[in-house]
């Protein structure tokens, strides 16, 4: 299993998704900074049955959620490759 911050390989063992205190603080941050500027709902069927009782501009807002997530990812690890 991967950290999913840095990517370096964790034990799964832990119950973590995270290797670091570091990378635990990253993580939340980029959690806190998604839901002010998105909201992962967008109706209250968003996480069940797979979106399909989502209106159409409920379903781009998810999708603008997760295209935010990706985006802090990339910023994310170009800024630790700088600095390692």
């Amino acid at each position: 299993m991967k950290c999913e911050i840095c990517e370096k390989e964790i034990d799964p063992k832990r119950n973590s998704v995270v290797c670091s205190d570091n990378c635990k603080e990253i993580r939340l941050r980029r959690l806190q900074i998604m839901d002010k500027y998105a909201h992962p709902n967008g109706c209250d069927n968003c996480w069940g049955d797979f979106h399909s009782g989502c209106t159409s501009q409920c379903k781009s807002e998810f999708q603008k959620y997760g295209e935010l997530g990706q985006d802090l990812m990339e910023l994310i690890r170009l800024v630790q490759q700088k600095l390692l």
